[in-house]
């Protein structure tokens, strides 16, 4: 925690505009060929925690409001989520709960991903 704050204080505090100290934050999801394809406001690299392929904590809702989990990966410092093409989405949210262990979206410096939740 205390690295966290002192790279909040380097950036906002003392002036230093290239010190991150915000993981990555959502931008815009584009569902395209069978695929929701997240994008990131980051200057690094997406990867996920303990070098796993597999990325979770994402989930999506359908026409009834319902969310279920589903498993990401990393494509092009993107996140992709494989979905049927027949199938009517309604949201998608990241680390959406009150202690979201699973969720394991991160930069290569070791910062998590912002939680976040959007709707179509």
């Amino acid at each position: 925690m205390g690295e966290r704050l002192a790279l909040i204080a380097r950036n906002k505090t003392y002036g230093e505009p290239d010190s991150e100290y915000r993981g990555p934050v959502f931008h815009r999801v584009q569902r395209q060929d069978g695929r929701l394809i997240i994008s990131f406001n980051t200057k690094k690299k997406l990867v996920g925690r303990h070098a796993q392929t597999a990325i979770n904590g994402f989930e999506i809702a359908t026409a009834s409001g319902q969310f279920r989990q589903v498993t990401a990966s990393i494509a092009n410092n993107q996140v992709t989520i494989s979905i049927p093409e027949s199938e009517t989405l309604t949201a998608v949210r990241y680390a959406w709960s009150d202690n979201p262990e699973a969720a394991n979206l991160m930069d290569d410096s070791g910062l998590p991903a912002e939680p976040f939740r959007t709707e179509f």
